[in-house]
Formats: structure tokens, sequence, C-alpha cells
């Protein structure tokens, strides 16, 4: 990363005070400004103004130590922001510096330990300067939250001979750092979890149910805490309406629990101070989504199933940026992972298929990144870019869908490197109404329509791409639209390579028909 714009903020915030940070398209425009010729990291400095990085820098207890304060700071935004964790730890030193947070001295003296590799690795983000950008850097992973060696532990269990009849009644009584232990039973309670301790299923999982008819079963705004182990039934026969698990702050993490809700979503996570960890977690039927993001809040998801849900599997929204790993989201009533209003979802190595609508949908300025994804079997399309959406999928397979396996319409924006698209039962790659799609390097083959249709005011462009086999022309484009096809393979299409309406405009350079 360049120093000059680190540079430039520390005169900004100096001239301007710290009172600067509270207007995040003011800064933006200063940086600009300062240093517009290094794009990279002025992107990086405002997506840490927007996650209120600075803000909560200062607002941070004067004991905290300073390195483990920025190395925090810097895994959030890198969670959240989807940025490499070198882009993220410039940034949040880069701010740690402007305002004197931390010394030239202090921060030397911290750069060999922990907050980051070395700082001019040229990592980056999600953010693209101009349509054609490269993919999203790795993220990385948060570790698990434990109580402490030796901290006190207490059973519980239904049936008596523990120390507690219930988890409630624990909860009143163990420290923070301590342990509850749930043995088998059903508890018909609402869990309010506002401080530091574990609570761990002893048993089969599906032998320790929580169930709650009234309220949340788990409601969670504790700064860390962990539940693992245990069944959590969202029955909301009274007629009540609320989620499963409502977690409103924190990094709660919850593993290997099985989820489910006849009232609203599993799981909700929502407001900037939430950040869990839902691993290895069973998460369906539930009368809303699976797992709802809003309200700016964060999380990572892994090695988890999201299933027969009635509305999204996994939903985005509110500004709300939470990673999803090596998890499944199949078998829903409506679509399969969708972010709208703002958010941004990232997600790597996952399968999702099967479900009614399109197994990934953006909208309405949110980004969806999908790493070495699968998406398959659905109704509808395997993925929906609309409404000033983006989508970003790299080495990703998208085949078998009813609908075009892309459809990217309405100012829409869609990037595929590396992908294969085969198989569809309509179009490959669908573009209409000033959508934008960018292929670089994909397999478009053996569909049944075109490879790709390009629909007016509509741009395609295509590089180093092989579009064979499918039932009509490789690429069709309508009056009004534009293609750019480059070094790529056209041949063995049914009709021909190319179907081109009077008023559309097309390049065609190196390209085997």
């Amino acid at each position: 990363m360049n120093e000059q714009p680190r540079q430039k903020l520390r005169e900004i915030v100096a001239r301007h005070g710290r009172a600067v940070i509270e207007d995040v398209r003011r800064c933006e425009g200063l940086l600009r400004d300062y240093s517009g010729e290094h794009r990279r990291e002025v992107s990086v400095l405002v997506s840490a103004l927007e996650e209120h990085v600075p803000q909560d820098m200062l607002a941070a207890p004067p004991g905290t130590p300073r390195e483990v304060l920025l190395a925090r700071m810097a895994r959030r935004l890198s969670d959240n922001r989807a940025l490499s964790e070198p882009a993220a730890a410039w940034s949040v030193n880069s701010w740690a510096l402007a305002l004197g947070v931390v010394s030239d001295d202090e921060l030397k003296a911290f750069g060999g330990r922990s907050t980051t590799r070395q700082q001019n690795d040229p990592g980056y983000g999600i953010h693209k300067d101009s349509f054609g950008a490269g993919p999203v850097e790795q993220t990385s992973n948060k570790a698990s939250v434990s109580a402490p060696a030796g901290a006190a532990s207490v059973v519980v269990s239904a049936t008596g001979g523990g120390d507690y009849a219930s988890i409630t009644e624990a909860l009143r009584s163990v420290a923070p750092g301590g342990r509850i232990i749930v043995r088998s039973g059903v508890y018909e309670e609402s869990i309010v979890l506002d401080k530091q301790v574990e609570i761990v299923g002893e048993g089969p999982r599906g032998e320790i149910v929580v169930r709650s008819a009234g309220a949340s079963c788990l409601k969670s705004s504790a700064e860390s805490a962990r539940v693992a182990g245990v069944t959590l039934r969202g029955a909301g026969s009274s007629g009540a309406a609320f989620f499963a698990i409502d977690i409103l702050r924190g990094e709660l993490v919850l593993e290997d629990c099985d989820v489910s809700s006849d009232t609203l979503s599993c799981v909700a996570v929502h407001g900037h101070e939430a950040a869990p960890t839902i691993r290895g977690c069973r998460i369906h039927d539930g009368a809303d989504s699976g797992l709802y993001f809003f309200d700016g809040a964060a999380g990572t998801v892994e090695d988890c199933e999201v299933y027969r849900n009635a509305n999204v599997g996994v939903a985005i929204t509110g500004g709300s940026r939470p990673a999803v790993r090596r998890s499944k989201v199949y078998g829903g009533a409506n679509a399969g992972v969708v972010a709208w209003q703002g958010g941004a979802v990232l997600l790597e190595e996952c399968e999702v298929y099967g479900n009614r609508l399109a197994n990934f949908g953006a909208s309405e300025g949110a980004k969806l990144t999908a790493r070495a994804c699968r998406i398959h079997g659905g109704e509808n399309s395997g993925v929906f870019v609309h409404h000033g959406g983006e989508a970003v999928l790299e080495s990703c397979e998208l085949y078998g869908h009813r609908e075009a396996e892309a459809a990217v319409t309405t100012q829409g924006r869609l990037f595929l490197n590396d992908c294969g698209v085969r198989h569809g039962q309509d179009s490959g790659v669908l573009i209409r109404d000033e959508g934008q799609a960018l292929l670089q390097a994909c397999v478009v083959s053996g569909n049944a329509s075109a490879g790709v249709s390009v629909g007016g005011q509509s741009v395609l462009v295509a590089r180093a791409s092989h579009i064979n086999d499918n039932a009509r022309y490789a690429v069709e484009v309508s009056a009004g639209g534009t293609a750019r096809v480059e070094d790529s393979d056209l041949s063995g299409n049914g009709l021909g390579p190319w179907d081109v309406e009077y008023g559309a405009e097309v390049e065609s350079e190196r390209n085997r028909n």
C-alpha cells in the first residue's frame, strides 16, 4: 500500500480536527482531492470510516492495549468488508496514526508481532474502481470464544441431579467466564445471554431442546459468549412474532446447534455491534428466512446447512456484511442467498441449490461475492442481479437452472471470472435493460438457448472464454445492445457464433468462430 494517502490523512485530521470522521462523504472527498491517484488506498480508508472504525477506536476503554485494539479493528474490517488482512490492517493503522491513538514508534513496535503481514502487501478488497476490475481477496476467520481455563462449571438438568433445573436459573448465578453444562431434556424457557459464558450441551444435540412459545429461545447481547450442542425451537403457538435466535450485539459463537422457527426467521443478526460466528449448525424450517442479517450487522457462517425455509435462506440487507463459508443453502420456498439495500456478502466454497427462486440475488446497491461455489438446480435463475446490484463470481459452477444461469438487468453489474456456465434450460448469460456483464476465462456451454444474450442498452465484455455447444448462437445481440468479445472460442454452436440485430454495436477481435 502506498504511504502518500496515509500521510495526507494525517494532514486532513490535523487541519480539520477529529470531527471530520463524522462526515464520511466529506472525508472521502478530501482524500480523493489529495490522493485521487491512489484509489485502492482511498477505498480502504473510506471503508474503515463507513464501518465506524475511527469512532470505535476513540471510544475504546483507556486500559485496552493498543496492539490488541488495532488487531481487533483490523479483523472486524476484514470480515465485514471482505478486505484482505494487510489492506484492513493498513487502513486501521492509518486511522490510528491520524487520530493519535498510536505513535509511529508504537506502530513500528507492533509491526513485527501481530497486526498484519508486511504492509506493502498488494492486498485489496471488493471495491472496484472500473468495470472489469479483479476479484476480491481472501478474508480471515474469527477464533472461537471459550471460557477461561479453570472457570467454574455448573450443570443444568431438567430431570434432576444437576445444580439447576433451568438454564435461566444457572445464568443468574454463574459468574462471567463460567460454563453451563446442559443435560438431555426439554427446557421451556427464553434465554437472555448478556455476559461471557459458555452454554454447552452434554449428550446428543437432538435430546437437548430449548423451546419458547412467547419470546426468542435465545437473545444474545453479550460481548462474547458461546452456545454449543443444543436444539433451539421457536414455537410461536401463542401468536407472538419473534426470532428463534436474536443476536443484538457481540461476538457470540453458535456452534453445532439445530435451529428452527414457526414464527419469524430462525436466526436474526442486527446492529453494527453484532458479529457472531455461526458454525456447524442446521438452520431450517423457518417461517421466514433461515438467517437474516440487517441494520449493519456482520458475522461469519461456517460449515452450516440452511434449508426448507419459507423465505430467503440467507438474507442480507441494510448495510450488513456477513461471510458464508463451506455451507449449503437449499430447498427453500424463496431464493437462496440474497443481498439488497446496500448489503454485502462473501461466499466461499458453498453449495446453493434447489431453491424456488434465484439461488443468488443482488439488488439496490448490494454486492454479492462468491468464490469456488456450486450453484445449481433451481426453478429460476442461478444468479439474478438487478436494480443496481453487483455480483462477482470467481471459479464458480452454475448449471441446471430452468431460467438463465446468470441474469443481469436494470443497471446491475455481473463479473464472472473462471466460471463454468453449463446445461441451463435457457440462455447461459442473459443481459437486459442496461445490465452489464464481464466474462473472463469462462466456459459457457450446453445451454438450451444462446450462450450469451444481450438486450438493448445492455453491455457484454467477454475475454478469453469458450462459448460452445449452445443450442442457438454463441452470442446474440439485440438492437441497442453492445458486445465486445476478444480472444474467445465461439465455435460449435447450433446456429453459429453470432446473431446481431441492426442497431447493435459489436466488436470481435481474435476470436475463433
